[in-house]
């Protein structure tokens, strides 16, 4: 049997995991779409190691889930995505992360290691973590006011006077730091910033290389046409611009045409395009809240024998159901 990654040649025996289109990470389906003895052992641990948990952990769509009461077992790991309160009182742009609370649906918030200094201009406070405190010069520079009184601490105090007597700034701790107590109740608006890089490239083209995987079959997706997508996602080769993008235009036709997304959960579509010569997907994860297509050409210019391909599916993370779309660009599920 031979892989659809990998391309090895490999016995049954080694092809005991399954592969889910859509990652658990982001929701367990009914009926999910799935495949069986098409990804060897081996490509299914590399990925897991090396793209799904950075994907499911250290992504726009990795904190999103969050709001569906899906948890990880493992904090996620804030390389990719930071995330600050929005202008309320004096703790706006204070730094935090996500944790659990008593509410399932709803994640809380902590505020994480940080200083914060007054703008008297601003009559702001803008916050710095440990691994971003300026030099004094470049503080003063900028018009910071560097006095015990305006400095504000939070998370550990101890740390972070060390870090500001390195860059110039001395302190005496007793007598200047005030502490963050406590995050406001209720809802709060929430800043995220999050950087989509190769790693985040390879693991949502994983998702549409699947799902074509799925409904094509073996035969089909181990054509050459196919080479360039299979070794950006297994190997990390090629330029990804040329097999990924962004685009905030909706996918379903009448998401477009009122200019407002509304649906919750994930959609994937594919058909060919360009004359029927380009196979080309088309992703979204949590639709309504991130407002991200991602789109994957799965191959230019095929050569093969033309086979028509139009499908499309709705993943609903309140039924846990998944809808197939009639006509993917326009009729919604």
């Amino acid at each position: 049997m031979k892989c659809i990654y990998c391309l090895e040649d490999k016995s049954k025996s080694l092809f005991r995991s399954t592969d889910h289109v859509i990652p658990q990470a982001f929701g367990r389906f009914q009926n999910n779409l799935t495949l069986n003895k098409l990804v060897c052992d081996d490509c299914n641990q590399y990925f897991g190691e090396n793209i799904e948990l950075y994907l499911g952990r250290d992504s726009l769509e990795g904190i999103a889930r969050y709001n569906y009461g899906i948890r990880s077992k493992k904090e996620p790991l804030y390389r990719r995505v930071k995330m600050k309160i929005g202008r309320v009182g004096e703790l706006g742009g204070v730094h935090v992360v996500l944790k659990d609370s008593n509410n399932a649906d709803e994640p809380g918030l902590e505020a994480i290691t940080q200083v914060g200094f007054f703008h008297p201009e601003r009559k702001k406070y803008d916050y710095f973590t440990e691994k971003e405190i300026p030099e004094r010069q470049e503080l003063e520079n900028q018009g910071y006011q560097l006095n015990n009184k305006k400095i504000v601490f939070y998370g550990d105090i101890e740390l972070l006077v060390k870090l500001l007597k390195d860059k110039g700034i001395n302190i005496k701790i007793e007598k200047i730091y005030e502490e963050i107590q406590n995050m406001p109740r209720g809802k709060i608006p929430v800043y995220v910033k999050a950087r989509i890089d190769r790693i985040v490239y390879r693991g949502l083209s994983k998702i549409v290389f699947n799902y074509l995987t799925y409904h094509m079959g073996r035969k089909f997706v181990l054509r050459e046409d196919f080479n360039g997508l299979r070794n950006f996602i297994r190997d990390d080769q090629g330029n990804g611009d040329r097999f990924f993008g962004i685009t905030t235009n909706a996918i379903l036709y009448r998401e477009r045409v009122f200019r407002r997304r509304r649906l919750k959960g994930h959609i994937i579509v594919m058909k060919w395009e360009n004359n029927n010569s380009d196979l080309i997907g088309r992703l979204t994860l949590y639709d309504a809240q991130i407002g991200l297509t991602y789109l994957i050409i799965l191959c230019k210019n095929y050569r093969g024998v033309w086979i028509p391909i139009q499908k499309g599916h709705y993943f609903d993370p309140d039924t846990k159901k998944i809808r197939e779309l009639l006509h993917t660009n326009l009729i919604l599920p």
